[in-house]
């Protein structure tokens, strides 16, 4: 707990964490972290049997935004957490960025 207000207390900021929240129950975290002054990667973890119903979609659409805006980045790579083993190998190459900014 420590570690987390003491990170939410830097400037700029490094991380930022939300909940995942499907019909008043958390079912995930979705973060962004500052890699650089300029780009950011998304992470997240969503319990397997919610996978295919967007939540994950709907989550990093608002990271994205929120990163692009209030962090003032200008790019997000994915994070590890955002390939869901079902579709990748967790040893895989990592994807290339992705997102850049306006």
């Amino acid at each position: 707990m420590c570690s987390a207000l003491a990170r939410a207390a830097e400037t700029p900021r490094a991380q930022w964490s939300w909940g995942i929240l499907a019909a008043d129950e958390m079912i995930g975290l979705i973060a962004l972290r500052r890699r650089s002054p300029v780009m950011g990667t998304i992470s997240y973890i969503l319990r397997e049997d919610t996978w295919g119903n967007g939540y994950a979609t709907n989550a990093a659409t608002q990271v994205v935004a929120f990163a692009f805006t209030t962090a003032g980045l200008d790019g997000c790579r994915p994070g590890r957490g955002l390939r869901r083993p079902d579709r990748c190998p967790l040893n895989g190459p990592r994807p290339p960025a992705v997102l850049t900014g306006p």
